[in-house]
């Protein structure tokens, strides 16, 4: 693709691909932030910057790929704070980053009382800047921003976080850096919750993984344990389950999972270090209108700090220290998805 000679025909990128910053209006997104990101060839991602700068929708040609819960893009307003509140504003999406201090149920640890999956995904964005660059003669749409979770007489920890998209390629970037700006030693839980739905999720869907050791969380998790990569029709009533993955790494240091649909001959490949991220949970949630599947890579499991830090296995940053993570999302199609 010849940029010089494809700027010649349009008169604005925009006509092509590009991003774009708006607000919501009405319902429980009203005056929301909302940021579009067009590839040029068909793939489209919404982000919030209210949100923790999470990205919400994802389309590919028409096609949805996320999983939108029923509470839709509330406002972080929606967040009351008790321990249960999560369920009251979690709307899903793409992703939805649990952290930074919990990652799991509500439980008490290091003298502070953790609500479930942290308070990130509550916390707006602020320095958000979306722009279009040309990196090596290729556009490439990028937003960033730095969400902040921080209490009086308490922690400081910000999160810089850049997310790009290039022109002509189906693929989106996500990179986090995060940094105790505090004086005191912090705890640290990150969870990437990615969530895909119907249409790419359906009844012929099925996970692809190298090698990995699979681990049940809990009892309702054991009776799928051997189904854990397959998919059905919704279940009334369905009980969530959740597996621990153990993924080998490749020779890059990446692991690579893929949620393929033959049927759609549609596939979404979800990348990361696992140096970085060494532990991912599949959450497997068959139920009517809850009908999703999560591909969860974090630094952590998703049973609490307290839990973690029995484990042995919890994350520690010290004053100043900071440490980087990243996801990656590409989308496939045709005989590239049949080929996974």
């Amino acid at each position: 693709m010849n940029m010089k000679e494809i700027r010649r025909k349009i008169g604005q990128d925009a006509q092509l691909f590009g991003v774009r910053e708006v607000r919501m209006v009405g319902g429980r997104g009203d005056n929301q932030r909302l940021v579009e990101m067009e590839n040029g060839t068909g793939l489209q991602l919404e982000l919030l910057p209210d949100r923790g700068l999470d990205p919400y929708r994802l389309r590919y040609k028409g096609v949805n790929l996320s999983y939108i819960t029923n509470v839709a893009a509330a406002g972080a307003a929606f967040a009351d704070g008790t321990d249960r509140s999560f369920f009251t504003h979690f709307n899903a999406g793409l992703m939805t980053t649990c952290g930074l201090q919990n990652v799991g149920p509500a439980n008490d640890f290091n003298g502070k009382h953790k609500t479930q999956h942290g308070r990130f995904s509550t916390i707006p964005a602020d320095q958000v800047c979306a722009e279009t660059v040309d990196v090596d003669g290729v556009p490439t749409m990028r937003v960033w921003g730095t969400v902040r979770e921080a209490t009086f007489f308490g922690l400081t920890l910000s999160c810089k976080r850049v997310v790009e998209m290039k022109y002509g390629e189906n693929k989106i970037t996500i990179r986090d850096i995060v940094k105790n700006e505090g004086y005191s030693r912090e705890e640290l839980m990150l969870l990437y919750h990615c969530n895909f739905g119907y249409p790419l999720l359906d009844k012929n869907t099925h996970l692809i993984l190298p090698p990995t050791l699979v681990t049940p969380r809990d009892e309702e998790a054991k009776k799928g344990v051997n189904e854990y990569m397959l998919f059905h029709e919704p279940v009334h009533a369905y009980a969530e389950q959740c597996f621990y993955l153990d993924c080998e790494e490749d020779k890059d240091g990446m692991v690579y999972a893929a949620l393929v649909n033959p049927d759609i001959e549609l596939a979404v490949k979800v990348g990361f270090k696992k140096a970085e991220l060494p532990f991912m949970t599949e959450w497997k949630q068959m139920g009517e209108q809850e009908y999703v599947v999560g591909i969860e890579p974090g630094n952590c499991h998703v049973e609490g700090s307290a839990a973690e830090e029995a484990r042995g296995t919890l994350t520690w940053l010290e004053p100043g220290e900071e440490k980087e993570f990243g996801i990656t999302f590409e989308i496939l199609e045709g005989k590239d998805a049949l080929a996974l």
